[in-house]
């Protein structure tokens, strides 16, 4: 199947050309293997998680958040002051045990131990140094909530984002399946009915 794809999307690069399609992904001037290698590699990243889970992560509008103490929408952010405390969160379909990865955007800066976050009841760190954490879900509970005790300056939240990450297929092992190469899938295409893939535009399939 991953072979079938890697063909359709050599064939799409191929004619993108004659339909005024972009095709040269990295601006080096032709369409090759190195454009295919950088949609071959956004395919990957994009099987290594699961669809978004946090609904209004960016928090576009006062919705879809129970907010605690004294948490405050505004302007596209959630956010509280100094001396302040309370519960963010958000109810999602989460399973125990299972691994996620947590994105945030912590707008303002603050010390770090002022507010801690949780997914299931598991805590994360939250801080400015590392927006992005894999957490294994805890069984206490399915929320995202990020917890502060007592608040020593102003903090804002935005862009939360939790997705399920999947079983990561590496580059070899795309290549490896069915014991076919990706430059054996490419010439299985480049030789139906005996046909090369030469095309009037000078679209090359060397690598530079």
């Amino acid at each position: 199947m991953r072979k079938i794809v890697l063909i359709l999307w050599l064939a799409v690069a191929l004619a993108a050309p004659v339909f005024g399609l972009r095709a040269d992904i990295n601006n080096d001037g032709r369409v090759d293997f190195a454009d295919l290698a950088i949609l071959a590699e956004e395919w990957l990243m994009s099987e290594q998680y699961g669809p978004e889970l946090v609904t209004n992560g960016g928090f576009d509008t006062d919705t879809a958040w129970t907010k605690g103490g004294d948490w405050a929408w505004l302007n596209g952010t959630m956010r509280l002051y100094s001396s302040e405390q309370g519960v963010l969160s958000q109810s999602l379909p989460v399973v125990a045990g299972t691994a996620y990865e947590i994105s945030y955007d912590n707008v303002l800066n603050f010390s770090p131990d002022t507010i801690v976050g949780y997914l299931g009841g598991q805590s994360f760190a939250v801080s400015l140094a590392a927006n992005a954490v894999a957490v294994v879900c805890g069984s206490s509970d399915s929320l995202i909530r990020f917890e502060v005790a007592s608040a020593t300056g102003v903090i804002i939240l935005d862009d939360v984002s939790v997705r399920k990450i999947l079983q990561a297929e590496s580059p070899n092992s795309l290549a490896a399946e069915d014991g076919n190469s990706l430059a054996a899938a490419i010439n299985t295409l480049a030789h139906v009915d005996g046909n090369s893939l030469g095309h009037p535009s000078g679209i090359c399939l060397a690598s530079p």
